[in-house]
């Protein structure tokens, strides 16, 4: 990285309106999604969800990101939080991660196998890097095997988006199918 002061990307005010235009995109995108889970509905799949929640930042390995978190609930042996990350430079992706007591552990696993999520052999849930390096389709068994050593399974799916409309379709597509066990 060169050491000396870039002027000219300092100055672009363009540039920073720019990503300034679509970082709001993706927090309203994800508010709007939100909208469409309010609490009295995550309760009825997940009794102690902690509903929605959208937040952003600008530091994640050096990248800004944004991310809707549906359900809440991160405790490691019942737990269940669904996460979709906005990674600047890195992806789009759905995160579930599970604690492996949660009562509808094998429904959930069912569906995620379902929508071709990847399982994650790293056993830390905010180690984006490593948990996105895991190419193993997730099945009926390796969840048991490969994470067998940690209270919670983590699974995710990297999502293409063309436009923001089709966007938000397929990704209330999947939350839909997920979230109605």
């Amino acid at each position: 990285m060169d050491s000396e002061i870039n002027l000219d990307i300092i100055n672009d005010k363009v540039l920073f309106e720019k990503i300034h235009f679509q970082k709001d995109l993706f927090v309203m995108l994800f508010t709007e999604i939100a909208n469409e889970f309010p609490q009295s509905r995550l309760l009825k799949t997940y009794a102690a969800s902690k509903g929605t929640k959208v937040s952003q930042g600008w530091n994640l390995e050096k990248r800004p990101y944004q991310v809707l978190d549906l359900i809440r609930d991160f405790d490691d042996k019942n737990g269940l939080n669904i996460r979709l990350l906005n990674w600047w430079g890195q992806g789009f992706y759905i995160i579930v991660q599970i604690g492996r007591r949660n009562s509808n552990l094998g429904e959930i696993i069912k569906r995620l196998i379902q929508q071709d999520f990847f399982l994650s052999q790293h056993n830390q849930p905010f180690d984006y890097f490593k948990i996105f390096q895991s190419t193993l389709l997730l099945d009926n068994e390796n969840y048991k095997v490969n994470t067998g050593a940690n209270d919670f399974v983590i699974t995710y799916k990297k999502i293409t988006f063309p436009t923001r409309i089709s966007l938000k379709k397929d990704i209330l597509d999947v939350l839909n199918y997920l979230i109605d066990i």
